[in-house]
């Protein structure tokens, strides 16, 4: 995370100095409100979530206090008396000794096995990102922006392939929601 979005975002409420250095995970749960339930007519909606994470162990510690306030019977969590959300990892995060998730590191340099897990772990994460109904992450990597990238899809290929596509007929981008940071995606590596 950048540390400029960490230091606004603990500034905006009332901290000085950031408690801890990231963003906690409730601030992404912020897009899940009741009126979507009132809207849809419905008492809850439920919602697998998948986590992508460079922390699963801090993450799944915010979690587990936020069930222990606002969870329900089966290990779900209930956001704003609407949303029923069900948490899911990565298989290899779900062991509670794992200590890094970043690809370059962990393990020593000609460890090729810990390095290759890693590698297929993220492409996992990149496809499960980009299949996903809502993407909610930010800009701030490289990773949010190929994210973003690949959530874009043409809406009529045959006509790019002609070069007849009218001036309303763009691309779209599949639901996604900034957690925090600019909501204008920068190129990737900047």
């Amino acid at each position: 995370e950048s540390k400029k979005e960490v230091k606004k975002y603990w500034k905006s409420r009332g901290h000085n100095h950031p408690p801890v250095n990231y963003i906690p995970f409730e601030h992404y749960l912020r897009y899940y409100v009741k009126d979507d339930c009132v809207s849809r007519g419905v008492k809850t909606i439920n919602r697998d979530v998948y986590l992508a994470t460079d922390d699963p162990i801090i993450v799944k510690e915010e979690i587990a206090s936020l069930i222990k306030v606002n969870g329900t019977r089966d290990g779900t969590l209930l956001v704003d008396g609407c949303y029923s959300l069900k948490f899911h990892f990565h298989p290899t995060q779900s062991d509670s000794t794992a200590e890094t998730f970043h690809i370059q590191h962990g393990g020593p340099k000609g460890d090729c096995v810990s390095r290759y897990e890693r590698s297929i772990a993220a492409l996992s994460d990149l496809i499960i990102l980009t299949k996903s109904r809502t993407f909610i992450g930010e800009y701030n990597s490289n990773w949010g922006r190929l994210v973003r990238l690949m959530r874009i899809s043409m809406d009529n290929c045959i006509k790019i392939e002609k070069g007849i596509l009218g001036v309303n007929e763009t691309v779209r981008i599949k639901d996604v929601r900034i957690a925090f940071g600019s909501e204008a995606p920068l190129p990737s590596g900047l």
